[in-house]
């Protein structure tokens, strides 16, 4: 099939290109709210866009007419953020923290979640997540919106501290697969990766 994604003319029950672009990691974020509370909210438009300089990106969306995410007013106010890696014992966990709660209010408790405090910046990391990034806000870019009105702000942000869980590290490197990281897929569907093979660069 051949659709243009402008015309949305794919004939299809829901929009196809979220679950082509997939798997996708999931950036369970937390910022500190204007009244010093604990926002915590995932998603899935994240990746890495550079080692050196450490940097990553996340898309965050709003619908025409709505106010921008607690997430992004956070990180546009106090410039931090705190990217945690999604375990798969903590999956439930991380779907509830994607229900709207009133401004102010702290998904961290709503969901029953621990935290430990980050190194260098303010909004802690989340107890149990095998991989959380401390991160300063580096630029902001809001999309062109859709037809509707809606657009989302792409942040990059530097990372200046990284956490991983000791218990993944062997023989002086990182073992992704026992994390057993949630990734996001289409609709409302997941993965866990449990296929792992190693494939030789040419030289």
């Amino acid at each position: 099939m051949f659709y243009e994604p402008s015309k949305q003319n794919h004939n299809l029950k829901y929009s196809p290109l979220k679950a082509c672009i997939a798997p996708r990691p999931i950036a369970w974020i937390t910022t500190i709210s204007d009244n010093h509370e604990i926002n915590l909210a995932p998603f899935s438009f994240f990746n890495l866009i550079s080692e050196d300089p450490a940097m990553i990106m996340v898309s965050i969306s709003r619908k025409n007419g709505t106010h921008e995410k607690d997430t992004l007013h956070n990180i546009m106010v106090n410039k931090e953020f705190t990217v945690n890696l999604v375990p798969v014992h903590l999956k439930e966990q991380m779907l509830e923290t994607s229900a709207v709660l009133d401004y102010g209010l702290s998904e961290v408790t709503a969901a029953n979640l621990m935290i430990d405090a980050s190194n260098i910046v303010e909004p802690p990391r989340i107890t149990g997540s095998p991989v959380s990034l401390e991160c300063v806000l580096y630029s902001t870019s809001e999309l062109p919106p859709n037809k509707d009105g809606d657009f989302c702000t792409m942040i990059i942000g530097s990372i200046v501290g990284v956490h991983i869980d000791d218990k993944f590290i062997k023989d002086g490197k990182v073992i992704t697969k026992d994390m057993q990281l949630v990734a996001r897929l289409g609709y409302n569907e997941y993965l866990t990766a449990d296929n792992l093979y190693n494939l030789a660069r040419p030289k």
